[in-house]
């Protein structure tokens, strides 16, 4: 979701992802910052992202980020 740190998501926004595209739209927040995923997985799918530039291990989200991360998060396991 292009615009997931600059504003807060609502419930809508994330009505219609799979508890897949959910995973990855939450951890593309992370991402954004350059974080280093320890799954493999994300790992593999971020690093083929022309944008993705893996710089730490810990990343400092912004309050409209972390708030995203909660609804993401959440519409990860009501999916499932």
């Amino acid at each position: 979701i292009a615009d997931s740190s600059k504003r807060v998501l609502t419930a809508a926004d994330v009505a219609g992802l799979t508890p897949e595209q959910a995973r990855l739209a939450r951890n593309e927040i992370f991402a954004r910052h350059g974080l280093r995923f320890k799954d493999p997985s994300l790992q593999a799918y971020f690093t083929s992202l022309p944008w993705y530039r893996p710089t730490s291990d810990s990343v400092a989200l912004s309050a409209v980020e972390k708030a995203n991360v909660v609804l993401l998060q959440s519409a990860e396991t009501a999916a499932q």
